[in-house]
């Protein structure tokens, strides 16, 4: 397996959380010897030119001028607008730019929601095999393999009738990826003080989390109950980040961090987490933290809802009903039950063992020749 081509999306409106978790599987592509491109569109907020500095070559498809009417009864409305051209039209750009590179690829991996089975179609014209990463359950797909790391009662069940009876899933959070600065923190995590809150909603956090939750501690003079600093982790593109910083000015236990590049880090001192559901879940629990869970998008609310019943995390809701206020009595509670906290780490540290990307990387392996690489 030479060639390896990745089709996922960026955006103000979609987040970062794809392409960071398609990053990491790039980077361990890469290592095994593979050449990997990445495919994305240029929306407002794009992650194009961070992956550039990571050391990948990235077919750029034009930003969408304007919403096209256009229907795909395979994707609901919202994830097309994250899209911005029919699906039809995207496999077609990718296809033209990828050309540039090489008309064949070993395997296309695709994480998008807007793209189902007619894009996967359109893509076995230049692509041996295809993997997608998916979490939704609700599209046809004609892939060979596919990854939804998340925890759900009978998560095969969930698939079949969406692809065929040869796809191989990668379900569950043993194929979590997670990034080698995490993994590296491990050992670092064991040995340090569990004494700071750390707070990170992703890399755009539009609906504005991170502020409420400092807000929280604020109005709830919830400092007292902790003996370390308060950490809020930005993206550099955030649109919050002055009001933030301005709220955080004068308080010498508020650090305001932006896309630092040692995570793992901040996380090893954590004596609890504020967060939204994306693929940094997978990187607390490893590092066993325990965490608050803010829902700021609709294809959270099922995943956040399954995991919390393991006991891992504790729910807050989702962004738009809860208030500082709301938020700070949650976190409160969590602060005054320090065994509750131990128990979430405890079981939060057996869901995720940190092998999950190259448990990806056999699999994938597997599938061209029949045996581990």
């Amino acid at each position: 397996m030479k060639r390896v081509a990745i089709r996922t999306d960026s955006s103000n409106a979609i987040g970062t959380g794809h392409v960071i978790r398609c990053l990491t599987l790039a980077k361990a592509l890469k290592a095994r010897g593979s050449e990997v491109a990445f495919v994305c569109r240029a929306h407002p907020g794009n992650l194009i030119e961070f992956l550039t500095r990571c050391g990948f070559e990235v077919v750029t498809l034009p930003e969408p001028k304007a919403r096209e009417d256009y229907q795909d009864p395979q994707a609901p409305d919202s994830y097309l607008d994250w899209l911005g051209v029919t699906p039809d039209q995207d496999a077609q750009e990718t296809f033209e730019g990828l050309s540039k590179i090489s008309r064949n690829w070993d395997l296309t991996v695709v994480d998008h929601y807007a793209l189902g089975r007619d894009w996967e179609l359109s893509a076995r014209k230049w692509s041996q095999k295809l993997m997608v990463v998916d979490d939704l359950a609700n599209r046809e797909h004609v892939a060979d393999l596919l990854l939804d790391q998340n925890v759900f009662e009978n998560p095969r069940e969930r698939y079949r009738a969406f692809v065929q009876h040869t796809t191989q899933l990668l379900v569950g959070p043993r194929y979590a990826p997670v990034r080698s600065e995490i993994l590296s923190a491990l050992i670092t995590a064991k040995k340090t003080p569990k004494k700071d809150v750390v707070v990170y909603y992703g890399g755009n956090d539009l609906s504005g989390e991170t502020l409420k939750a400092l807000h929280a501690f604020q109005e709830f003079n919830l400092f007292n109950r902790f003996e370390g600093k308060l950490k809020l982790v930005v993206g550099m593109n955030s649109v919050h980040f002055s009001a933030l910083q301005k709220s955080a000015q004068g308080h010498s236990r508020v650090e305001v961090l932006v896309s630092p590049v040692d995570l793992g880090r901040c996380f090893s001192s954590a004596l609890m987490s504020l967060g939204a559901s994306g693929c940094t879940t997978w990187e607390r629990c490893l590092l066993g933290v325990p965490s608050l869970v803010t829902t700021i998008a609709d294809n959270q609310v099922e995943v956040a809802a399954s995991l919390a019943k393991t006991g891992a995390i504790e729910l807050a809701g989702k962004h738009f009903e809860t208030s500082a206020q709301t938020l700070g009595r949650k976190i409160q509670t969590l602060l005054d039950q320090p065994q509750r906290l131990k128990s979430m780490a405890q079981i939060s540290q057996k869901l995720v063992d940190g092998e999950g990307t190259q448990r990806v990387v056999d699999a994938i392996a597997e599938a061209f020749h029949g045996v581990r690489s």
